[in-house]
């Protein structure tokens, strides 16, 4: 009758019995029955594949960190290296007073 897949005909064939049996099991519409199921199944068919979700991205692998050589210095920006350098020659602070420094007056 139709050039539908196996799996759709069964679908097919049992919504029209259902569309039959809502009608009170008349004779003779066979054929309309089976147009409204096949109108929707094929339907609802295609509602699934236009409202099916895209495929997820597969995730970038990530790339390996850049091997440093032994005997090469890593590159640092110059402001960095400034900045690297004044906090290494900045003394620590003790908890003893500066002599040279006047207290502050309260």
């Amino acid at each position: 009758m139709s050039t539908a897949q196996p799996a759709d005909e069964a679908r097919i064939r049992e919504q029209a019995y259902y569309f039959w049996e809502q009608d009170g099991r008349p004779d003779g519409r066979e054929t309309e029955y089976w147009q409204r199921a096949t109108v929707a199944v094929t339907g609802k068919a295609q509602m699934d594949t236009l409202t099916k979700l895209p495929p997820k991205k597969a995730a970038k692998p990530k790339a390996e960190p850049a091997k440093i050589k032994a005997d090469s210095k890593p590159k640092v920006a110059p402001k960095l290296r400034a900045a690297a350098s004044k906090a290494k020659s900045v003394p620590a602070k003790s908890g003893k007073p500066d002599p040279d420094k006047k207290p502050k007056k309260k």
